[in-house]
């Protein structure tokens, strides 16, 4: 049991990288000049706020959309357009350090965001009633590609970002070209519950972990204890009552290829786990790591962006 919680703790931790460290990720990279996107937005309504900063390719800043600040992160102008989403008390540049400026500006438009509750945006707090919290967040995931001009996308989702990548292909089938999954399953398992119920107590996390985390989140224990226990509760009532399944009816209608990636030693998704998504989707592509637990996409972040990339880029044999 601690070495679960163990793993499940530096998961946790490899969300987290230090405003320095960001600053090194972008620090060097080409700079191309582009349209900027406040002018390509002057013929739509904006919402009430918008801010942005513009780096050239790099643009952060915030849409209001049903009463959130939803803050993204855009880096490119390419024609592929892919969008990253992650799961519980994530954060963009932690979650995503090395996808933020890995992929081709000239042939890629990458996008992030911050769902409700996590990271920046506003307001803070969450609520997980089973599957109804996906299901808005795909409607402001939706919202937010429109403004920012997306007619086709590819989503990246890891964990719960999984979930809603299913749910968004499924609701708006016209938007995807492609998904991306990693670290998300279709039913829980009892070890899955028994980690996560490990982990209610933050003094259960390992320092770095800890450490990490109440940095990203300013210190704040109530929010983080708060945030992270309510998932818990609604993964024991999924557990519980709804058959131990997550979306797993859906899987069979997912009519986009899908590329599956895993790590042998990720304690959060089992290899069973992992070949019930292999044999109900229709057109999947699967690649194994040896290693890497819950975050292979941090941990083999080359290898990782090069398959994606090469997949997004065939030619769909659907």
């Amino acid at each position: 049991m601690n070495s679960l919680l163990g793993a499940f703790s530096e998961h946790i931790a490899s969300y987290l990288v230090t405003v320095e460290d960001a600053e090194v990720i972008l620090k060097d990279k080409p700079i191309l000049r582009i349209l900027g996107l406040q002018e390509t937005l002057l013929d739509t309504q904006l919402p009430s706020r918008t801010d942005f900063i513009h780096q050239d390719v790099f643009t952060e800043g915030f849409f209001s959309i049903k009463g959130c600040d939803i803050r993204f992160i855009k880096y490119g102008s390419g024609a592929q357009v892919l969008f990253f989403t992650y799961g519980v008390l994530g954060e963009i540049r932690n979650s995503f350090k090395k996808q933020l400026t890995a992929f081709d500006p000239k042939l890629f438009t990458s996008i992030f965001w911050d769902p409700p509750g996590y990271g920046q945006s506003l307001p803070k707090g969450r609520s997980f009633v089973p599957f109804q919290y996906i299901e808005e967040d795909v409607d402001i995931a939706y919202e937010l590609l429109k403004l920012l001009g997306v007619c086709k996308v590819s989503l990246f989702g890891w964990c719960d970002g999984g979930h809603l990548s299913f749910v968004f292909s499924m609701k708006y089938p016209h938007m995807v070209h492609k998904l991306v999954i990693w670290g998300t399953k279709s039913f829980l398992t009892i070890d899955n519950v028994r980690v996560f119920e490990g982990m209610r107590r933050l003094s259960n996390w390992s320092p770095m972990a800890r450490s990490e985390v109440l940095k990203a989140y300013d210190n704040d224990v109530n929010y983080i204890t708060g945030i992270f226990n309510q998932y818990v509760d609604m993964v024991n009532l999924i557990f519980k009552s709804y058959g131990r399944n997550v979306y797993q009816e859906l899987l069979p209608y997912v009519d986009v290829p899908v590329l599956v990636f895993h790590s042998a030693d990720d304690v959060m998704v089992s290899t069973q786990q992992v070949q019930s998504l292999l044999n109900q989707l229709k057109f999947c592509q699967y690649y194994q790591f040896s290693s890497g637990g819950h975050s292979c996409h941090i941990k083999h972040g080359q290898v990782f962006n090069e398959i994606s990339r090469n997949f997004i880029l065939e030619e769909n044999k659907t």
